[in-house]
């Protein structure tokens, strides 16, 4: 219990950390997106987070079944406290999906249905190559 205790004060702590960042961007860094790809999906998370591990088969399912149409990518909110700061997360995990441009086109906190994952990418064009 006093593990459990330690792991949501760490959690809460960093989380204070990345809202009090001055960078107020909603683009993120050109190297973090392949131009040739039509949507950058990045889940920030923690391994230590519940929510996030159960989130794990589904981008391993949507990162298989929209080849490279997709870049997936997830982000330890506390192991990688830099990287993750500009995107201002209030909860974990939190899905954030990019175009082509680097702009913002959605934002998800929470567990993140793969159903409801399917209809958004397939919204913006994507389709589906492995079923």
């Amino acid at each position: 219990m006093k593990k459990l205790y330690i792991s949501i004060i760490i959690v809460i702590l960093a989380l204070i950390s990345i809202s009090c960042t001055e960078n107020t961007t909603n683009t993120i860094e050109p190297q973090t997106i392949d131009k040739s790809l039509k949507i950058t999906f990045i889940e920030l998370g923690s391994i230590t987070c519940l929510a996030c591990k159960e989130m794990e088969p589904v981008l391993d399912s949507i990162r298989n079944k929209y080849g490279s149409q997709l870049n997936v990518k997830f982000i330890d909110v506390i192991r990688n406290r830099i990287e993750a700061a500009p995107y201002k997360i209030r909860l974990m995990p939190t899905q954030l999906l990019f175009d082509t441009l680097n702009n913002e086109i959605y934002r998800h906190e929470g567990y993140f249905a793969e159903d409801s994952i399917h209809m958004f990418l397939q919204s913006k064009g994507l389709r589906l190559i492995n079923h």
